[in-house]
């Protein structure tokens, strides 16, 4: 199994935290996502200080830390924090569509760009099929919890997010772009 295949895969654990969020009420959420995220940033700290797990990660998990994340934080750790600012700031819903946004869409949007992307933007690091699958994932999404028009507006932030904003993490763009975008889109 490719690495970055493995990576997205293991990246779909973050659905837990929209499926589990239909169980409980917001501040029961909140106060969920606040414990995982101590524990996350906790073990992230001795980690990155202490070099914990430096070699157990990769044998239990495969090379699915990338390059960058030796010496920050990982992909894991941004997606828990963004997941608790979303479940903090939006409505259970949009907390709930953005959350699977950034899980489902990165996931299709690599896959497919990395395979099959061949028209290229953003100096070569996105291309157009990879953001293409990363619309289409969101929109189906979408489509579960709102109606088609507030499901196509919600994709396209959350492409955008992933897209274009190269130079912030897309664990932390794609669910809060697309919860502030999908919040005010409700509020018309």
């Amino acid at each position: 199994m490719d690495h970055e295949f493995k990576r997205k895969l293991f990246h779909e654990i973050g659905l837990l935290i929209p499926i589990s969020y239909i169980f409980v009420d917001k501040k029961d959420g909140v106060f969920g996502m606040s414990i995982v995220v101590l524990i996350s940033v906790f073990i992230e700290f001795i980690r990155l200080r202490y070099n914990f797990g430096g070699d157990f990660i990769p044998r239990v998990l495969g090379k699915t830390l990338r390059d960058y994340e030796a010496i920050d934080l990982s992909a894991a750790t941004y997606f828990i924090i963004s997941s608790f600012f979303t479940v903090l700031l939006f409505d259970k819903y949009i907390a709930m569509a953005a959350i699977t946004y950034n899980s489902i869409g990165d996931f299709f949007s690599a896959i497919v760009g990395k395979r099959y992307g061949k028209i290229k933007y953003m100096g070569g690091k996105k291309s157009f099929e990879g953001s293409a699958a990363c619309f289409i994932s969101c929109f189906i999404v979408g489509l579960l919890i709102f109606n088609p028009l507030i499901a196509m507006i919600g994709a396209i932030a959350a492409t955008f997010a992933e897209g274009f904003l190269i130079r912030i993490n897309d664990n932390l763009s794609i669910p809060i772009l697309s919860g502030a975008v999908l919040t005010l889109v409700s509020l018309l």
